[in-house]
């Protein structure tokens, strides 16, 4: 119900916020929702036109956004002339990676479908273990989308660069997104599509394989083990959590997955989930699905080579490379020399966007 951000207050708006990402070490951010706000769209074309963004920020439209966006996205390429014979270019960034689909920091990445609730509304095969408040005992979630839906999406990308991200937590959800991706693969065949997978927090085994196929990536919310694994624990059962944020079973399946931290549900800082993917430790002191940790090196690998690869990105980010960009952050402590219980309190003394400083403590 607020009023749409105008003015001096649309810039505001995305100057604090970036500088928040960039205070956390982050170089490129990603909204992967755009259209959730009536003024979203607004908002991102004026940070275009006004060259706001000091890091890059990568947009997926909200699934009924999908069109508008689209279109506002067309009309930013033709009167930037983003195409690599365009002769136009103004206002464009100048970019060592030459990468012509950002416009002055943004880009369009693809589209958003939300194919379940949070994980007490997680869509599952089964019934909870124990339901949630105010649920019967039958209660296994539901489905926010259709397959017509979702079948049509993938129909429509899967042979193009537009990425589709899903946000989905049961493994009833799982299914329905492996299905329309094979339905996909049955009448187009294999692409390099990278689907995501948003939270991914139940997967059954079975599913990991198929995953694989598809060239799936999960994108793991892994703080929240620390922020809702108490109450989270009964309501799945033992045999739901040996899954949950299943990073260990990815890592050996050799699926590359990321980890993220879906503010605002979270604060945006990156350190804490490497540290959560290590530890899986609740706040009453749980360490749940232990055999489900992996080490510091893999969970650092996710939230840069490997988050720049979901992405499409692994050309010119996520690895200290000659040629690619000078995107990086500088940190009071090597997080691969200190015990992995102390990731999280390692603190960002400068964040790197192309060779200058975005962010200095």
């Amino acid at each position: 119900r607020r009023p749409p951000f105008e003015g001096a207050d649309a810039d505001r708006v995305f100057t604090a916020a970036a500088a928040v990402w960039a205070r956390n070490g982050q170089t490129t951010a990603m909204e992967c929702g755009l259209g959730l706000g009536a003024d979203d769209v607004s908002l991102v074309l004026r940070a275009i036109e006004r060259k706001l963004l000091p890091i890059d920020l990568v947009v997926f439209a909200k699934d009924d956004k999908v069109d508008e966006v689209t279109k506002q996205a067309y009309g930013v390429g033709q009167a930037y002339g983003t195409e690599a014979s365009g002769t136009a270019q103004k206002l464009r960034a100048v970019r060592p990676d030459m990468d012509g689909r950002y416009v002055n920091r943004v880009r369009l990445g693809g589209a958003k479908f939300w194919l379940d609730g949070n994980p007490v509304l997680a869509w599952m095969s089964k019934p909870f273990a124990v339901p949630p408040p105010g649920r019967d005992k039958d209660f296994h979630g539901y489905s926010q989308i259709t397959d017509e839906v979702l079948f049509k999406a993938f129909d429509e990308h899967w042979t193009t660069p537009f990425q589709i991200n899903m946000h989905l937590n049961g493994d009833e959800a799982v299914e329905q997104a492996l299905r329309a991706i094979e339905a996909a693969v049955a009448r187009h065949g294999m692409r390099d599509h990278r689907p995501v997978f948003v939270h991914c927090a139940y997967v059954r085994p079975d599913q990991i394989a198929r995953m694989k196929a598809l060239g799936a990536i999960p994108s793991f919310l892994t703080i929240s083990l620390f922020n809702q694994g108490d109450d989270l624990a009964p309501i799945f059962g033992a045999e739901r959590m040996a899954t949950t944020n299943a990073t260990a079973s990815m890592q050996r399946a050799g699926i590359p997955f990321t980890l993220s931290h879906d503010a605002p549900v979270t604060p945006p800082e990156i350190l804490p989930l490497v540290w959560a993917a290590t530890q899986r430790t609740t706040q009453g002191g749980q360490v749940l699905a232990p055999e489900q940790r992996i080490d510091a090196y893999t969970a650092l690998r996710a939230v840069t080579a490997d988050a720049a690869f979901q992405i499409r990105e692994e050309t010119t980010k996520g690895t200290l490379e000659v040629g690619k960009l000078a995107d990086f952050v500088v940190l009071d402590r090597n997080p691969l020399k200190i015990p992995a219980a102390q990731i999280r309190d390692v603190a960002v003394v400068q964040t790197i966007k192309e060779g200058r400083a975005v962010f200095t403590a």
